[in-house]
């Protein structure tokens, strides 16, 4: 108590301890991917038809691919650019796999695994470079990935990747022709939800909190240097595992490969998907994708008018929103609006 005698004004808020998993960003997170699995059955707007099953497994797939992305540069720090490289590699490599008799969902697994090694074993000489440095040199790497995929026919007989880089891909995730992609985009979900989880755990332990602590302090020596960057190099491992895991699912989203899919294009497409939702947020890869996919396909006749709309909403997020639109629930909870929601499950949801 004061020296007036009264007590002092209790908290209007207390933020309390929490774990990996709180009980209500679970009943959150419960809710969204049961919508999320619910909506190719709704038959409003046309969602349970082939088109919009395409769309919003689209979605997922690229939700993915950014969440690997997201670890290295949201949390790590480090702009590796070889993220097209690995997509492209684990398209690609998925896809020979199963045409040589690898269940495709192991030769996922494998070109993973193959992806998070050359991952690491870049990262070493990678980790003495910074900023531009690194960006350009990840960037060389991953270019040579895809260039070594288009000119495969030619260096080797073994591996065919058709003519000019460009191949079929078969069909292996399909419940029928009339539901089309929908096995397809289950299996994202599934492996969506499974990468979140992942993700959740790595970014709220230890090493989430030390890449946290050296993200923008420059730490080269002592027990926290060495911690940072041993976890600097799984984190461009993960990345290249989760990439992959991605590249495959793409392979059968768009049935055709070619390495015209996977050069500058692929590269802007994260980096914009990033800025747009929230770098280092764990749903901003989500909610980038599903504003970039969803304008891109509904003004698909009008590129102008997408490329307006995409350029006004970047620089929104750059200006306005520096952590994309995954913080406009932390900051309307933050509010004086909304002192009154801070305790809902939803409004905990994108605090990371």
């Amino acid at each position: 108590m004061s020296e007036t005698g009264t007590a002092p004004p209790r908290p209007l808020y207390k933020p309390r301890a929490r774990g990996v998993f709180g009980y209500s960003e679970l009943v959150a997170v419960a809710l969204l991917f049961g919508v999320a699995a619910l909506l190719p059955h709704l038959p409003y707007g046309g969602l349970n038809g082939p088109y919009w099953h395409g769309v919003l497994t689209g979605i997922l797939i690229h939700t993915i691919s950014a969440m690997g992305f997201n670890l290295l540069v949201g949390w790590a720090g480090q702009l590796g650019l070889a993220h097209a490289g690995f997509f492209a590699l684990g398209a690609y490599g998925t896809t020979l796999l199963y045409e040589d008799g690898v269940p495709y969902l192991a030769a996922m697994v494998i070109l993973g695994v193959i992806c998070a090694v050359v991952g690491v074993v870049i990262a070493f000489p990678a980790a003495r470079l910074k900023g531009f440095f690194l960006a350009i040199a990840t960037l060389a790497f991953g270019e040579l990935l895809v260039k070594l995929i288009e000119l495969g026919p030619e260096m080797w007989d073994w591996l065919d990747t058709g003519a000019s880089g460009g191949r079929s891909v078969k069909k292996v995730f399909s419940i029928g022709e009339s539901n089309g992609p929908l096995t397809l985009y289950f299996t994202a979900l599934i492996i969506l939800l499974i990468t979140y989880l992942v993700m959740l755990v790595l970014t709220r332990g230890r090493m989430g909190r030390t890449l946290k602590a050296v993200k923008d302090i420059d730490i080269a020596t002592g027990p926290i240097g060495i911690a940072s960057t041993r976890y600097k190099l799984v984190a461009f491992g993960i990345s290249g595992f989760v990439a992959a895991i991605a590249g495959g699912l793409y392979a059968q989203d768009i049935r055709f490969l070619s390495p015209a899919s996977f050069k500058d294009n692929m590269l802007v497409f994260m980096l914009v998907i990033l800025v747009l939702g929230g770098v280092g947020r764990i749903w901003g890869p989500l909610l980038g994708a599903m504003f970039y996919i969803l304008i891109r396909e509904q003004l698909a006749s009008f590129q102008i008018l997408r490329l307006i709309i995409i350029g006004i909403a970047l620089m929104i997020a750059i200006l306005a929103l520096p952590y994309g639109f995954a913080s406009l629930p932390s900051r309307v909870r933050d509010s004086r609006f909304g002192q009154h929601l801070r305790n809902m499950p939803l409004a905990r949801l994108f605090t990371l």
